[in-house]
């Protein structure tokens, strides 16, 4: 997923218009448009303005995978997707170390199946 498409994404998902980012940004709806659909290219001061506007980090928009969203059923039974928009930025913090931590640990036991396998 690109950059662009990510912070789609999570714009659309912190119920955020195209106009509510344009607007913080100081730029025309369509300028940022054209930067959301790739046709203009986001630079790394735009990208920090536009993290400071979804309060999230950089890191957290490269990390960020719609696979991970949890989908969940709605009473009317359509499907909708949860996100904790509400979350700040120290627990935003907190859940990449972890999904590092894990994904690090994942690794290691790998690299340990590997060698045992190997042993015999």
């Amino acid at each position: 997923m690109l950059i662009n498409e990510k912070i789609r994404t999570i714009r659309i998902l912190k119920n955020l218009t195209q106009e509510n980012i344009a607007d913080e940004l100081s730029i025309s709806q369509r300028a940022y448009s054209k930067m959301e659909h790739g046709e203009t290219k986001i630079t790394d001061e735009k990208l920090s303005k536009i993290c400071s506007v979804l309060e999230v980090s950089k890191e957290f928009i490269e990390k960020f995978n719609t696979d991970r969203i949890i989908n969940q059923t709605n009473n009317d039974n359509s499907t909708g997707i949860g996100f904790l928009e509400n979350l700040n930025q120290a627990s935003i913090d907190i859940i990449i170390k972890l999904e590092n931590q894990y994904e690090q640990r994942i690794k290691d036991l790998k690299e340990e199946i590997l060698y045992l396998r190997n042993k015999k």
